[in-house]
């Protein structure tokens, strides 16, 4: 990479503000399946709709926490991906 590449990659992240973690992209994934689906019943106890499903099913959880990764990281989406790092888009 080019001295001038580096640069423009820097130049763009500063603009682009501090990457989220892990537990940030988590946590919007969770807010998201909550606000889209609410809370689920379950022998008449309430759970958020982001608890039961992580609970329930981990692996259909970390796809579907994949699959919105993607979408969101796609044009227009709330989310910019750098080299593997994630950025809120505002």
């Amino acid at each position: 990479m080019s001295e001038q590449e580096e640069q423009e990659e820097e130049q763009e992240e500063e603009e682009l503000g501090e990457a989220l973690s892990d537990y940030d992209l988590d946590k919007m994934y969770q807010d998201y399946l909550d606000e889209t689906f609410g809370d689920v019943v379950i022998a008449g106890i309430s759970y958020s709709c982001s608890y039961a499903f992580k609970e329930i099913d981990p692996i259909a959880y970390n796809c579907g926490f994949a699959d919105w990764i993607s979408q969101e990281a796609e044009d227009g989406g709330s989310l910019k991906e750098v080299d593997g790092t994630y950025y809120k888009v505002d």
